[in-house]
């Protein structure tokens, strides 16, 4: 009871104290639409340190993103691209990480430096008379499943189910199935959790812990 009102209280206090940047978004949103205006202050706010940081980004993402729970933790440096994004319950994100068009369902997390772009075409490519940065690209949400671990440094250009481990330095280009643990450039998946046996252990995995 004691940790939930202390919770509910910093919560509150994160709020007035980014009351301004909220206002400014909310007026750039109505010039330019809520996805290039999150950019402003997604990179302001990530530049705050410690728990202060934290509590200001739970407190401004709670109410800029089209969903985010108020038990998200966003580490320092953490960069977001779009405010048409979903954030579950309990979700942790590392420091420096770079979010564009994503879900992330309840209890993700991702190590620092994980960068999950709107889909693995950004940019077009198939002409070769005109610059890619004139070329229209073709962004899509990316869904990370309930209960994933991303390792650190990976690049996530598909969809992950539930209750999955990517490796640290993995690049995922095709939709990893549930409970799938995946390494690699490109990533495969190497094993199903479910398939575990008693000789498996955390030391026996090919990647270190994030």
């Amino acid at each position: 009871m004691v940790r939930s009102t202390l919770k509910s209280i910093t919560l509150f206090a994160g709020r007035v104290a980014v009351a301004p940047v909220l206002a400014a978004f909310a007026l750039c949103s109505v010039v330019v639409g809520r996805n290039r205006a999150i950019q402003g202050p997604s990179q302001f706010l990530s530049l705050a340190p410690g728990i202060v940081g934290v509590i200001l980004r739970r407190a401004f993402y709670s109410v800029s993103l089209a969903n985010c729970h108020s038990s998200v933790t966003i580490g320092f440096g953490t960069l977001f691209s779009k405010a048409d994004i979903s954030i579950g319950r309990h979700v942790y994100i590392g420091a420096m990480c770079h979010l564009g068009w994503v879900d992330l369902a309840d209890d993700v997390l991702l190590a620092s430096g994980v960068h999950i772009p709107s889909g693995p075409n950004t940019h077009g490519t198939d002409r070769i008379d005109v610059a890619i940065r004139e070329q229209p690209g073709r962004l899509r949400r990316i869904h990370i499943g309930k209960g994933t671990w991303i390792g650190s440094n990976a690049v996530i250009l598909a969809d992950v189910g539930r209750d999955c481990v990517i490796a640290a330095g993995a690049v995922v280009t095709r939709p990893i199935p549930d409970y799938s643990i995946a390494a690699g450039v490109p990533a495969r998946v190497l094993r199903d959790r479910r398939e575990s046996t008693a000789e498996s252990t955390d030391s026996n995995l090919p990647f270190p812990r994030a």
